[in-house]
């Protein structure tokens, strides 16, 4: 995504970084997931679009299944440069990257597709841990192929693709 075009905070996306088609591929992203999550039996998932301190911490969206005591927070990735048209996961793994840097404090971290309608998502700390005990200093980006079956990454299919 590009650099913000105002340090005033904003409700949408859009009027922080403009509305261009990164823009719009990445909240298409958010919405396809939210209402994925929704359409399952026992979940539910919340919005965090106009939510600033959530925002600011890379999380777009919580989701909850009814067995769970708590909510858990997502930072929606969308888009072939995060999981690519044969379902390799991307991971950006430089410390100040989206899964490494510190601010960015969500639960999990959910890829989605738009054009091939799949979806895969894991736990933060899990791929953060994976990643120092697997992957040599300054190899960026991390691909993990649908071959790689990591136990604590889900991958499923988009009920309703555009």
């Amino acid at each position: 995504m590009s650099e913000r075009l105002t340090s005033a905070w904003t409700s949408t996306t859009a009027e922080a970084f403009g509305d261009t088609p990164a823009v719009r591929l990445g909240r298409e992203g958010e919405l396809a997931v939210l209402n994925e999550v929704k359409s399952w039996d026992g979940w539910e998932a919340l919005d965090h679009e106009q939510d600033q301190k959530l925002q600011v911490q890379g999380i777009d969206i919580s989701v909850k299944k009814s067995t769970w005591q708590r909510f858990y927070t997502v930072d929606v990735k969308t888009g072939g440069s995060y999981l690519d048209f044969y379902g390799t996961i991307v991971i950006d793994v430089n410390e100040d990257g989206w899964l490494f840097n510190p601010k960015k404090t969500s639960d999990r971290v959910w890829h989605v597709n738009l054009d091939t309608g799949w979806m895969a998502w894991y736990d933060r700390k899990d791929m953060i841990k994976h990643i120092r005990e697997n992957v040599k200093s300054g190899k960026n980006p991390y691909l993990i192929k649908t071959s790689l079956r990591l136990p604590f990454v889900y991958r499923r299919k988009l009920n309703n693709v555009r």
